[in-house]
């Protein structure tokens, strides 16, 4: 599978978001550069602002590389370990 995902739409107070819940493939490199620029398209054509996603440290650096910032820490505290 070159590209998957999934994503829902968040209505913030201010602006429409698009949150990517999973993204995954073998090349996504390629899926940027051939999809990219149309799907923002879309999403800009339906009244979405931003796009977002939580994503593990490892996706955040490849996202970057996609021009994504990092705008929050998500932090978790595993109960199992107490």
């Amino acid at each position: 599978v070159s590209l998957a995902l999934a994503a829902e739409l968040v209505m913030y107070p201010k602006f429409p978001a698009l949150n990517i819940i999973a993204l995954g493939g073998n090349n996504l490199g390629m899926a940027h550069k051939k999809f990219w620029k149309q799907f923002c398209g879309w999403a800009y054509m339906n009244g979405v602002r931003t796009i977002e996603g939580w994503v593990s440290p490892g996706m955040q650096r490849l996202l970057e590389r996609f021009g994504f910032k990092q705008i929050y820490s998500h932090m978790r505290f595993e109960l199992t370990e107490i």
